[in-house]
């Protein structure tokens, strides 16, 4: 090929890169506009070029993100299936999005932007997971392989809440309720000593009753795992102590009403009455009654 056939391939290449980024572009621009579906469109064709600078990878997997997180915002208390696996699917995709924005963003000028995404994704993520246990256990007409699916789809959607930050232990909480019902105790039993160990770092200022089961649980694994009787019965202790600080901080929190601070407290009483349960149970099986 002599110069003048390379000269022309290499200006045809930098036209069809300069076209793609302008694609880039039109992306964000319709994103901004409020046509996220087409934002999409143009972002999943524009970011098909692998000749695009560092720039505009960045800010097209940053675009195609957002576009994707509106769409699970909009649908993530969808009950249809199809609706509901579509949002799934895009919060996992648009997590990797922005981890590959943030790794094209080399001027740092959407690191800002890239973290608060990552931070409100984060959130859908885990209210998709809670989702699928929810519909899992509630839900008395699933099958066993519809129940196996959903809990796998739990652990694919914390998955980038684990990775992204480590801190929130819901992901851990989640992952581990998942694994438990797929029968893999040995790996619950350590994501549910992370949600505990990680608890005081992300716990909710409203409070979280709730986290009474991650005790309850992980002192029925140290038991039925290791046979750890005092292991076990700490958990539950603990458990007991962390439920007594979260629903002090629901009953103090904001202006709640009357009625809604005695269903709290219900609550309160039945979460202690599942700890105390599982204590007597332990007990019995290790011969050491209270």
């Amino acid at each position: 090929m002599n110069k003048k056939s390379l000269f022309l391939v290499a200006i045809l290449c930098l036209a069809s890169a300069f076209a793609f980024a302008q694609s880039v572009d039109s992306g964000a621009k319709a994103y901004e506009n409020g046509d996220y579906k087409g934002a999409l469109s143009t972002l999943d064709k524009a970011l098909e070029n692998p000749k695009l600078k560092d720039k505009a990878l960045a800010k097209g997997h940053y675009y195609r993100a957002m576009a994707k997180s509106v769409y699970v915002r909009k649908n993530k208390e969808d009950l249809s299936e199809a609706v509901i696996k579509t949002a799934e699917d895009h919060a996992v995709t648009a997590s990797a999005d922005l981890a590959k924005a943030r790794m094209h963003d080399k001027d740092e000028k959407l690191t800002a932007e890239i973290k608060e995404a990552q931070k409100q994704l984060n959130e859908y993520l885990l209210d998709l997971a809670g989702h699928c246990g929810l519909a899992a256990k509630k839900d008395g007409s699933k099958t066993e392989a519809e129940k196996k699916d959903l809990y796998e789809r739990m652990i694919v959607l914390c998955a980038p809440v684990l990775k992204h930050d480590k801190f929130n232990y819901r992901s851990y909480e989640f992952t581990a309720d998942a694994q438990l019902a797929l029968g893999d105790s040995a790996k619950a039993l350590e994501n549910y000593k992370k949600a505990d160990s990680w608890f005081f770092r992300s716990a909710p200022k409203n409070g979280d009753q709730a986290i009474a089961f991650t005790y309850i649980h992980i002192a029925q694994l140290e038991w039925k795992l290791n046979g750890n009787f005092d292991g076990a019965i700490e958990a539950l202790e603990e458990g007991r102590k962390v439920l007594g600080g979260e629903s002090k901080k629901i009953q103090s929190f904001g202006s709640g009403t009357a009625a809604s601070k005695g269903f709290y407290s219900e609550q309160h009483k039945l979460y202690m009455t599942d700890i105390q349960q599982a204590e007597v149970e332990i007990r019995a099986e290790a011969g050491k009654p209270k």
